[in-house]
């Protein structure tokens, strides 16, 4: 069975990618899991490029996010999102998070 969330440590931040189509209340602890561990000012990338769909529930979760790492300044990219959830997630977050439709250049590229 392959892992609803992998992790993989990088020089310059650590990626989180979401391997699901849904990204709602059946990740929620595996994410809030993922992210835990680390220091509050870690820099982190999270690949949403398998996820198709997005619940209210990932809001909270991403917002929890968000509260831990992302709050005092920008370490949190949204990254590879289809267009429809890049809006969404404009729309509803984009105050909180870099969201991207692509991915960033290279693994240890900083984020500017």
């Amino acid at each position: 069975m392959d892992s609803k969330i992998n992790i993989v440590e990088h020089a310059s931040h650590v990626t989180i990618t979401v391997n699901c189509e849904l990204f709602g209340v059946s990740i929620h602890t595996d994410f809030t899991n993922a992210y835990r561990p680390y220091p509050q000012y870690t820099r982190f990338i999270v690949d949403l490029s398998k996820v198709e769909q997005i619940s209210s529930v990932s809001f909270g979760t991403l917002l929890m996010f968000w509260d831990r790492h992302g709050r005092f300044n920008d370490k949190i990219s949204l990254v590879n999102c289809n267009p429809m959830i890049a809006q969404i997630l404009i729309n509803k977050l984009g105050e909180f998070f870099d969201i991207r439709l692509q991915q960033l250049p290279s693994k240890d590229t900083e984020l500017a």
